[in-house]
C-alpha cells in the first residue's frame, strides 16, 4: 500500500505525476476508491507525526506506526510519537509499520549528530524527530534546558562569545586546576584546567611552557621552595631581580605574549616581594677592637685610617625581607695608586643560635687602587650561608699603609 510519500504511487510534487490512482476516464466507482485510498494516506501520515503515537521503553524505544505494510523509512521521513520514559542517556529508536515487520532501531541525536544525554527526553513528552537516511534528528529542544538558560558549556569545547559578557551583578567562579611539578623551562601551567594552579617541587624555574595566546592568565601558589629567575622569558615584578619563593607564595602570571610572561609575586609572610634592589649602609663599630671609629678624614668624609696591622669592625641586621646578596662591599679612599691586600673574618648567626654558629674568613685578598678613588672591595665570599635575621659581624684587616676606611655597602635583594 502506497503512503504519502513513500512507496509506489506516493504523491508526486508535478500535478500531472500523479496519475497512479487518478487516471483518464475513471469510473465512478473507481473515483471513489482512489479519494479514499488518499485520505488514508494522509490520516496515516498526520497521526504518525503529530504525536499520537505510543513510545515505549527507556533508551531503546520502541513504537507502532500508522504507516502500512512495505513501509520503509526514507531520509525526510517526519516522526513525532509520545514518549511514555525519560531518557538516561544515548537512545534508539525502532519503528513497526501497521502489520509489517520492525525497521531497526535508530539511534536518536540531537544538534544534527550528538548522542542524547540523560533527560534530553522526559517522561510523556511529544518529541519531534526527522530521519535522515542515518539516524532520527530530534527537532523538539531537549527537556533539560534550564527556562533561564544554558546551565553548562560542557558540549562545546570551544564556546565563544558574540559579544560582551554581561554578568548581571553575579560572580564568575574560577576552579582550582590540578598541580603542576616545577621544572626548569617546561612548567605549564596553561595546561591546567583551571585558573588557580599549585606549582610543587623545588626545581629552580627560568622559563615556562608557550602559553596558547597573548593575554591568558594564571594565579600560582608555589608549595615550596625554589627560585624564578627573571630574564628574556619571565619578568617578574619591576624586573631585574629573582625572585626566591617560600611555601605559600602567591604569583600572577601573565603571557604578554605566547613567550613572554609577567609575573606579579606576593609573599606570603606579607613582606613586600620588591622588585628594585635594596641597601644599606653601615659605618665602623671601632678600630683595632677598640679604639674609637672615625679617627680622620679626607675632605669632608670621616674615615678610619688603617696601618697594615690595622683592623676595623662591621656590625649589623639582615632585613627580614632579604633573599640574596646583590653586592656586600668595604668601601675606602686609598692614598696610593698601588695593589692593596687585606684579610676578612665573619661571624654570623640568627636569634637563638650560638654567635660563632657561621665562621669565614679570606685572607690575602687584593684589589688594585687608584689614588683618591672611591675603592670597593668585595666581602660578600664570607657570608656564604647568610640568612634573613642572622646578626652579622666583619672584620676587615688592612695589609697595607695608610688604607683609610669610610664604611660598609649591603645591597640585597
Amino acid at each position: 500500500m502506497a503512503e504519502l510519500l513513500n512507496g509506489t504511487g506516493s504523491l508526486d510534487v508535478t500535478d500531472s505525476g500523479n496519475d497512479t490512482r487518478w487516471p483518464e476516464n475513471m469510473t465512478s466507482s473507481q473515483l471513489n476508491d482512489s479519494a479514499r485510498a488518499l485520505e488514508g494516506m494522509l490520516a496515516r501520515y498526520l497521526k504518525d507525526s503529530n504525536g499520537s503515537v505510543a513510545v515505549a521503553g527507556t533508551d531503546t524505544y520502541t513504537a507502532t506506526i500508522n504507516a502500512d505494510t512495505g513501509f520503509a523509512l526514507y531520509d525526510g521521513f517526519v516522526f513525532c510519537g509520545d514518549f511514555a520514559n525519560a531518557n538516561t542517556g544515548a537512545a534508539t529508536l525502532n519503528l513497526t509499520p501497521h502489520g509489517g515487520s520492525a525497521l531497526g532501531a535508530k539511534s536518536i541525536v540531537k544538534l544534527g549528530g550528538t548522542a542524547l544525554a540523560s533527560g534530553d527526553i522526559a517522561a510523556g513528552m511529544k518529541v519531534l524527530m526527522v530521519y535522515d537516511g542515518t539516524n532520527f534528528q530530534m527537532i523538539t529542544p531537549v527537556a533539560n534546558v534550564p527556562t533561564s538558560g544554558i546551565s553548562n558549556v560542557v558540549e562545546d569545547t570551544t564556546p565563544q562569545l558574540g559579544g560582551t559578557l554581561d554578568c548581571n551583578n553575579f560572580a564568575i567562579d574560577m576552579a582550582e586546576g590540578s598541580n603542576v611539578a616545577s621544572h626548569a623551562t617546561t612548567a605549564d601551567p596553561w595546561a591546567a584546567l583551571g585558573n588557580t594552579v599549585h606549582i610543587t617541587g623545588t626545581t629552580n624555574i627560568t622559563d615556562f611552557a608557550d602559553a596558547d595566546a597573548a593575554g591568558q592568565w594564571r594565579y600560582l601558589i608555589f608549595d615550596d621552595v625554589l627560585t624564578i629567575t627573571d630574564g628574556s622569558g619571565i619578568t617578574i615584578n619591576n624586573g631585574g631581580n629573582n625572585f626566591t619563593t617560600a611555601a605559600g607564595d602567591i604569583g600572577f602570571l601573565y603571557a604578554d605574549s605566547t613567550t613572554a610572561f609577567r609575573l606579579i609575586m606576593h609573599k606570603v609572610s606579607g613582606e613586600a616581594a620588591g622588585g628594585a634592589t635594596k641597601e644599606m649602609f653601615v659605618l665602623a663599630a671601632n678600630r683595632n677592637g677598640n679604639d674609637t671609629a672615625y679617627n680622620s678624614s679626607v675632605g669632608d668624609f670621616a674615615i678610619n685610617s688603617l696601618g697594615s696591622t690595622s683592623t676595623v669592625l662591621f656590625v649589623w641586621h639582615v632585613p627580614n625581607d632579604f633573599t640574596s646578596i646583590t653586592d656586600l662591599v668595604v668601601v675606602s679612599i686609598p692614598d696610593a695608586s698601588e695593589t692593596i691586600q687585606y684579610d676578612l673574618t665573619s661571624d654570623y648567626a640568627a636569634s637563638g643560635q650560638a654567635y660563632t654558629t657561621h665562621s669565614e674568613s679570606s685572607l690575602n685578598a687584593t684589589d688594585s687602587a687608584t689614588l683618591s678613588q672611591i675603592l670597593e672591595s668585595d666581602a660578600s665570599g664570607v657570608f656564604s650561608s647568610m640568612a634573613a635575621g642572622d646578626y652579622c659581624a666583619l672584620t676587615f684587616a688592612s695589609d697595607t699603609d695608610n688604607l683609610r676606611v669610610i664604611g660598609l655597602r649591603f645591597r640585597y635583594s
